[in-house]
C-alpha cells in the first residue's frame, strides 16, 4: 500500500511475488526504499530505512515473532509490505475498524497483526520510492496529534483504552494464551510509549527538531537555497534536505548488493522533474523543495 506520491519499482514487485510464490512460509515482503525530491531543478535521492531489522531464522513461531518485534525490540514496518491477499485484507480491516484521533495508531496495529499471522522478510531489492516533496498527511491534513501526544493526553484516555482492548483482542483471537497476551499488549502499548518517549527526549533529537523547524520557517529563502546548493549533502541531514544524485545512489546500492534497475530510477527522475516544472509554470507552492 503506497500513497499517491509514491512509486513501486516493477522489478521489486516481481522479486516480491517470486518470493511469495516459492516460499509458502512467508506472509509478505518488504524491500529497499529510496526517498526522492527535486531541489532547484536537481533530482535528488536518499537511501531509506536501512535501520530495519529482519526476523531471525528462529522466528517461525508466533511467540518468537512477537518477542522479536514488540518493544523494546523492533524489526521492520509491515505497512508497505507486498502481502498475500487474504492476510492483507484481514490486517487492514482489523487495523482500521475504529477511528482514532492520531493517524499513527494504525501502522502499529498492522505491525502487531503481521507478527501474529506470519513472518515478513526484507528483500535486498529496490521495491519503492517515497516522495519527500509533500509534508506528512497524517499531521497536515488529518490534523491529529502524533502517537506520543495522543497516548499521554488524558483527553484521549477513552480512545487509548479502546485501542489497547483492540490490541489484546487481536492477540487472543490470533491464538495467543491469555497470560502471554497481557504481557505482549503491555509491551505493545506501555513499553512502546516508553521507548518513543526516550527517543523523543534525547537532547540531540530535541535540538535537531527545534532547529530544523525554526530554520525551515524563518530563514530567508535565498539563504535556504544557497545552503542547500553549496553545503555537502551529509551536512544537511538535520534539515531534511539531504540528497544525492543518481550516480552516487546507484553506486551505493551496488555496494550494498541491492538489486535494482537503473531505468526505473531514471523513470521516477523524469516524472519528478516533469512535475516540478509543471508546478513552477503554474506557480503552485511546493514548500521550497
Amino acid at each position: 500500500m503506497l500513497s499517491d506520491d509514491e512509486f513501486f519499482a516493477f522489478s521489486g514487485l516481481r522479486s516480491a511475488i517470486a518470493k511469495l510464490n516459492t516460499d509458502p512460509e512467508v506472509l509478505g515482503c518488504v524491500g529497499r526504499c529510496l526517498y526522492f525530491f527535486v531541489d532547484q531543478g536537481r533530482f535528488l535521492l536518499k537511501d531509506a530505512y536501512r535501520e530495519w531489522v529482519p526476523f531471525s531464522d528462529a522466528a517461525a513461531t508466533q511467540l518468537i515473532r512477537l518477542d522479536e518485534d514488540l518493544p523494546p525490540r523492533k524489526t521492520h514496518m509491515a505497512h508497505y509490505a507486498v502481502m498475500r491477499s487474504e492476510a492483507w485484507v484481514e490486517i487492514m480491516e482489523n487495523a482500521y475498524r475504529q477511528t482514532f484521533s492520531s493517524a499513527y495508531t494504525y501502522e502499529r496495529l498492522v505491525n502487531l497483526q503481521r507478527s501474529i499471522l506470519g513472518r515478513t522478510v526484507i528483500l535486498e531489492h529496490l521495491l519503492w520510492f517515497r516522495s519527500m516533496e509533500n509534508r506528512n498527511i497524517s499531521v497536515n491534513v488529518v490534523g491529529g496529534p502524533g502517537f506520543l501526544a495522543w497516548a499521554l493526553d488524558s483527553k484521549y484516555a477513552t480512545e487509548v483504552a479502546q485501542y489497547r482492548t483492540i490490541a489484546k483482542d487481536l492477540l487472543l483471537e490470533g491464538g495467543v494464551a491469555p497470560g502471554d497476551a497481557e504481557t505482549f499488549e503491555r509491551r505493545f502499548f506501555e513499553v512502546g510509549v516508553q521507548k518513543t518517549l526516550e527517543r523523543k527526549s534525547k537532547l540531540r533529537k530535541r535540538f535537531r527538531d527545534k532547529y530544523r523547524e525554526k530554520l525551515l520557517q524563518w530563514s530567508p529563502k535565498r539563504l535556504r537555497l544557497f545552503v542547500k546548493r553549496h553545503l555537502p549533502a551529509r551536512a544537511l541531514s538535520f534539515s531534511g534536505w539531504e540528497g544525492y544524485g543518481i550516480d552516487g545512489v546507484c553506486e551505493s546500492l551496488l555496494a550494498r548488493q541491492t538489486q535494482f534497475e537503473r531505468a526505473e530510477v531514471e523513470r521516477v527522475r523524469d516524472l519528478a522533474l516533469e512535475t516540478a516544472a509543471s508546478v513552477e509554470r503554474h506557480g503552485v507552492q511546493n514548500h521550497d523543495r
